[in-house]
């Protein structure tokens, strides 16, 4: 074997390490790794790419461990290093337009995550998180389709009803929002947000001890999160 293959296993082999180390840091804790294990994963991720330039996957993982450091233009470059060598992903499509909302690019994160369902059509996720950039850019009546979509494709799925209750008070429908809210409350009983909001519903709808019991209930819960 000729010196220059040497030298090319040995780098792949230094790169692999690298990436794996990477790997284990970010897996800690289901992705509650600590502002250290973040940063040691970042440089890992540095380390890999120096070594294997043209590499998504070490792209993509630098990109999350830069999110979940709240690096969130760091993370879009990386993102779209990464669709730029591996062609489109409904992931990293998702992840780069959930940094673009961080950053409050709504018109990009909407685009991405419009890119994504392009990939994986059947993705209640990829409906909810539009929906919430459609609502955050004040677009309720789109945020409310979308909500929409996503509990067609997962009627379980309790933060697509919440957030479409949001929407649709939002556009002062709160008839309908009223049914949202008590299935988000069915899924999830333990939600204090879910008890807030339907006592304002309840309090709109002049329905005062209904309202009262809710609030009570709320702060019991988040009492109790405390």
């Amino acid at each position: 074997m000729s010196d220059p293959q040497v030298r090319a296993q040995r780098e792949h082999y230094k790169a692999s390490q690298a990436y794996e180390e990477a790997v284990r840091l970010l897996e800690l804790g289901h992705g509650d790794a600590s502002t250290a294990q973040l940063d040691r994963a970042i440089q890992h991720l540095d380390r890999a790419i120096e070594l294997m330039p043209f590499d998504s996957s070490c792209r993509y993982d630098r990109g999350l461990a830069q999110q979940r450091r709240g690096r969130h233009r760091a993370a879009i470059a990386d993102y779209s290093q990464a669709l730029h060598l591996d062609g489109p992903d409904a992931d990293t499509f998702n992840n780069r337009g959930l940094a673009f909302a961080a950053v409050q690019d709504y018109e990009q994160a909407i685009h991405d995550f419009t890119a994504a369902m392009r990939v994986a059509p059947n993705d209640a996720k990829l409906y909810f998180n539009r929906g919430n950039a459609f609502g955050d850019n004040g677009r309720p009546f789109e945020a409310v389709a979308d909500y929409g979509i996503a509990i067609g494709l997962a009627p379980t799925y309790a933060e697509a009803h919440f957030n479409r209750a949001l929407a649709l008070l939002a556009i002062g429908n709160y008839a309908d929002a009223l049914p949202d809210v008590n299935r988000s409350i069915d899924l999830d009983p333990s939600d204090a947000d879910a008890y807030t909001l339907r006592g304002e519903i309840f309090a709109y709808l002049g329905v005062s001890e209904r309202a009262e019991t809710d609030r009570a209930t709320a702060r019991d819960l988040a009492r109790i999160a405390s």
